[in-house]
Formats: structure tokens, C-alpha cells, sequence
């Protein structure tokens, strides 16, 4: 019975052949629940994206928040480096002059600014971080405006299949009366 239903036989007496109407019914009925299935999972889809999106836009919010304190104390570290290094190229000067006590004072100044570039380099990566995160967000954007396009051409399917079978139907009862 999987055979495409692509006309009804006359009966003798008229009318169409009883089973084959009921066979076309029974396919449309089918093919409609199947269709009412299918929108339903993509509402439960969209409804199930459009929760992910909300956390996660606020998450973004608050990693952007973060990013923005983080660059701000790392342009004032910049600034306060800048002002260490100048009074170390003035110690090590110094330095030089005096011997053994001005070389552990360079080595101190170099330590101060190997971890004040270590802080950058990890402000940079929780920068790089936030981005990701934002670049995350967009995609589930995408795809929730993708299953929103598929839900609406699922309904308009389900609507156009409801005409037709009223349509069908009609034929059907006014050809029996």
C-alpha cells in the first residue's frame, strides 16, 4: 500500500472506489500528523534555544563588564609601568656606578616588569575570552532565526494541507449526496 495515490477509480454504479479515498484520507492524516509532530519539535527546538540565548546574553553582559574593568586596570598598570620603568632606568644608572648593590636592584626591576607583562598577557587572554563568548552568542542567534524560517514554513506547510483536505472533504461529501 506504499503506491502514490495520484487519482480515485470510478465505482459502476458512480462515485469513487471506497478504499481508495480512504487511502488518500488515511495519507493526508498521516502526512499531517506527521507535520503537527514536526512543528511541534521545532517550537519545543525554539523554545528550548530562545532559554540558551537569554543566559547567555547576560553572561556576555557581564564578561563584557569584566573586560572593560580588565582594560581599564591594565592601561592603569601600563601607566604605572611606565612611571617604574623610568625610575629604574634612573636606579640602574645608579646602578652602574655602584657596583654589586645596583646589579641586585636591576634584577629586582626586571623581575617587577616580567609580572607586570605576565598580567597583561592575562588580561589579554580573559579579552580574547570575552570575544569568543560574543562570537558564541552571535551563532545561537543564527540559529534560532534559522528555526524560526523552518517553523514558519512548517506552519504555512500545515495550513496549505488543512485546505486541501477541506477541500478534499468537500468534493468528497458533495459527491455522495
Amino acid at each position: 500500500m506504499a503506491e502514490e495515490i495520484s487519482y480515485f477509480r470510478k465505482r459502476f454504479l458512480g462515485g469513487f472506489n471506497r478504499e481508495d479515498v480512504i487511502r488518500y484520507i488515511t495519507k493526508l492524516t498521516k502526512e499531517r500528523n506527521g507535520l503537527r509532530d514536526a512543528k511541534e519539535a521545532a517550537d519545543e527546538e525554539a523554545r528550548a534555544i530562545a532559554d540558551e540565548i537569554e543566559p547567555l546574553r547576560k553572561e556576555i553582559a557581564e564578561v563584557r563588564g569584566e573586560t572593560e574593568l580588565a582594560i581599564g586596570e591594565r592601561d592603569r598598570v601600563i601607566l604605572e609601568m611606565t612611571d617604574e620603568v623610568a625610575a629604574l632606568k634612573f636606579e640602574l644608572e645608579g646602578a652602574k656606578r655602584a657596583g654589586d648593590e645596583n646589579r641586585e636592584a636591576k634584577e629586582r626591576a626586571q623581575q617587577e616588569s616580567r609580572n607586570k607583562d605576565d598580567e597583561i598577557a592575562a588580561l589579554g587572554g580573559e579579552l580574547e575570552a570575552a570575544r569568543q563568548e560574543a562570537a558564541e552568542g552571535r551563532r545561537h542567534k543564527a540559529e534560532a532565526q534559522a528555526s524560526k524560517a523552518a517553523l514558519e514554513t512548517v506552519e504555512k506547510t500545515i495550513a496549505d494541507i488543512g485546505s486541501a483536505y477541506e477541500n478534499l472533504r468537500n468534493v468528497f461529501y458533495s459527491n455522495k449526496e
